[in-house]
């Protein structure tokens, strides 16, 4: 539950949309992981 309470989070706060077919466990391994997830999404 708290993983779709982030991903929601995350939407809403940089105006992003995460399919699910993206979601991947290596994504929420580490902070600079999700960091770099979130920076690809904002890029393009």
């Amino acid at each position: 539950m708290a993983v779709v309470g982030l991903i929601s989070a995350l939407e809403e706060q940089f105006d992003i949309v995460i399919d699910d077919d993206e979601l991947d466990a290596s994504i929420f391994a580490t902070l600079g992981s999700l960091a770099t997830f979130v920076t690809q999404k904002l890029q393009g």
